[in-house]
């Protein structure tokens, strides 16, 4: 059944699938924003396949790509709130060689064809952006005229450097870019089993908490096997039980709640030492009898 108009429609966002992304702001300090001047806005969620087609697209491209994100605002039953999922792109065209165009009418062409389609943008995205990944005046004065609602994101990229940097901006009330953090939403083939999972960004730009294997990553050089100390013959740890027999059968109900008491040395004599006394007193025995016998 279709939500009634106007309600996001439900679907759980399990956060234990994702890979949660924030911000380097040492990395991209024009992207900071002031505490207070940023509203609560949906937060942001991206399929990993289309962040592996957005890199893949963006790296075999000319020096200018750029296209719409589209996807849907959901509500998440669990969580209790709305989110913001990216779920597909679609590229742009111009036919103007300069290298920094306006893009704002390709991209409302490219709007347009979606919202025939039945889909929703959320944002837009583009490569060839000025060092340090900052938005000039146009790109943002073109961004709150097709994207007026806070949780619209533009995807800024910029392969001047030797390690690409990318950066998600949104914008503040005062029309001021910021960078915010997003979630990765893993593969449903995803289990959740194992100690890292797989990311197909490795963005200098931006950290993560959990443990990820990033692409092109270089191998992990596994350290030297340590050499473990010396210890001591198992037969020599307790000199009291050298002449112990083994046990037949092993207690099974041991009492776990006192702890077990320690035997006391005159009853921790084994078989052995008991045969010898007793060989000991029976000829002691023996002698004191023949002397007896003989007075």
């Amino acid at each position: 059944m279709p939500p009634p108009p106007g309600q996001p429609e439900l679907r759980t966002l399990a956060l234990d699938h994702t890979v949660r992304w924030v911000p380097v702001h040492d990395a991209v300090p024009a992207l900071s924003a002031p505490l207070g001047t940023v509203a609560a806005v949906e937060p942001l969620v991206i399929h990993q396949q289309v962040l592996a087609g957005i890199e893949t697209y963006m790296s075999t491209s000319p020096a200018l790509a750029f296209g719409i994100l589209y996807g849907a605002i959901y509500r998440c039953p669990r969580l209790r709130m709305d989110y913001a999922l990216v779920e597909g792109v679609e590229q742009g065209f111009v036919d103007d060689a300069d290298a920094n165009p306006d893009l704002r009418h390709a991209l409302e062409e490219v709007i347009v064809r979606l919202q025939a389609g039945g889909l929703l943008a959320l944002g837009w995205y583009r490569t060839g952006v000025t060092a340090g990944l900052q938005m000039s005046p146009t790109d943002t004065a073109m961004h709150a005229t097709l994207f007026p609602e806070p949780w619209a994101v533009a995807l800024l990229h910029d392969a001047s450097t030797p390690r690409p940097q990318t950066a998600l901006v949104r914008l503040t009330s005062r029309l001021r870019p910021y960078a915010v953090p997003f979630y990765e939403l893993l593969p449903a083939q995803y289990n959740g089993e194992g100690d890292s999972v797989h990311s197909v960004i490795d963005w200098p730009t931006y950290r993560t908490t959990a443990d990820v294997v990033r692409p092109d990553s270089k191998p992990i050089v596994p350290r030297p096997a340590s050499i473990d100390a010396p210890q001591q013959a198992p037969q020599f740890r307790d000199i009291e039980r050298i002449f112990d027999a083994p046990s037949e059968e092993p207690a099974k109900r041991a009492d776990l709640r006192t702890p077990r008491r320690r035997a006391f040395p005159l009853f921790s004599l084994g078989p052995r030492a008991i045969r010898v006394s007793l060989a000991a007193l029976a000829i002691t025995v023996a002698i004191a009898a023949a002397w007896f016998a003989t007075h």
